[in-house]
């Protein structure tokens, strides 16, 4: 297992860099000054650094300008000239980056509302059908909240979810047809929220399911809460990418919330599990399953399983 702490070169080259050099109470992370901002040439509060280096994994991170980089990078940032033991440590990981999807800002919501205005001036029609199916499937739904507005793909009626990066995350059909969403080149994670410090995170498969999540289940403190869903993509991989972008540091519960039709659900939940522990060993999982029918969005009560 790797363990920063059994390389003595790095550590007193890491301990000359920085006037801060601090293990946290579970002796898991390294507190020192942020080598990315003006961390070190603070006049107040220099009793302590906001950049905190892994022990056991090869990453590190920044609470004060949010940078987060590998450990190899942040060494060759800081002057470490050892190349070689750079290789033999991270080889298998030579040039991971991270950065986090969800702190690049918001665009304006009322652009969400100008869609609308005009879809509406322009397919009167076609706008009552797509209002009433959101009726039926979502109930009376805050467009700009949740970033949804009709559009038209292949001449057929659909909704498009942004998320809060104005990416365009999904988008499904609303009429009959063999397939029900369109298959975008990049396909992203739909989040409607700011992430702040929230400590519970809820993850499902579908845009509909979540948004029907975050309305009307009582499990969860929707204050409290930011909620993720995945668009059909794999649980295991993009769970991964959401912890290493923001969850890496701190105690959280991670809910994940599957459709009832989940194939190898038990399998899957062992290799989530395993994933989480192994990027940060302080969070919690939790699995639910709809008690009643197998849609998560169809108004279900939710069961721990």
């Amino acid at each position: 297992m790797f363990d920063l702490l059994n390389y003595n070169d790095i550590i007193y080259h890491i301990k000359n860099y920085s006037k801060i050099y601090k293990l946290n109470k579970t002796n898991d992370w390294i507190q020192v000054l942020c080598p990315y901002c003006d961390d070190s040439t603070r006049k107040e509060h220099v009793s302590h650094g906001h950049f905190y280096i892994s022990r056991f994994f090869n990453f590190c991170q920044c609470f004060r300008c949010d940078n987060k980089n590998s450990i190899k990078q942040f060494l060759i940032d800081i002057n470490f000239e050892n190349k070689n033991l750079l290789k033999s440590i991270f080889k298998y990981n030579l040039d991971i980056n991270y950065s986090s999807d969800f702190k690049r800002g918001y665009f304006d919501n009322g652009e969400i509302t100008k869609k609308h205005e005009l879809f509406q001036l322009e397919h009167g029609k076609d706008y009552h059908t797509f209002i009433n199916y959101l009726h039926k499937r979502i109930g009376t739904v805050d467009f700009e909240r949740f970033l949804l507005y009709p559009v038209y793909v292949d001449n057929k009626l659909c909704i498009s979810f942004n998320n809060s990066l104005n990416e365009v995350s999904t988008i499904r059909f609303i009429e009959d047809n063999n397939i029900r969403y369109y298959k975008l080149q990049n396909s992203v994670n739909y989040f409607f929220q700011k992430i702040n410090n929230q400590k519970e995170i809820v993850i499902c498969e579908g845009s509909i399911d979540l948004i029907n999540l975050y309305k009307y289940s009582t499990l969860f403190n929707k204050d409290e809460t930011f909620y993720i869903a995945l668009n059909g993509r794999n649980y295991i991989s993009n769970l991964s990418t959401i912890i290493s972008n923001d969850f890496m540091i701190g105690n959280y519960n991670i809910n994940i919330v599957f459709d009832k039709n989940i194939k190898n659900i038990e399998t899957t939940k062992k290799q989530i599990q395993s994933k989480a522990n192994l990027l940060n060993p302080s969070i919690f999982t939790k699995f639910y399953c709809p008690t009643i029918s197998k849609d998560v969005s169809e108004f279900n009560q939710l069961a721990l399983i």
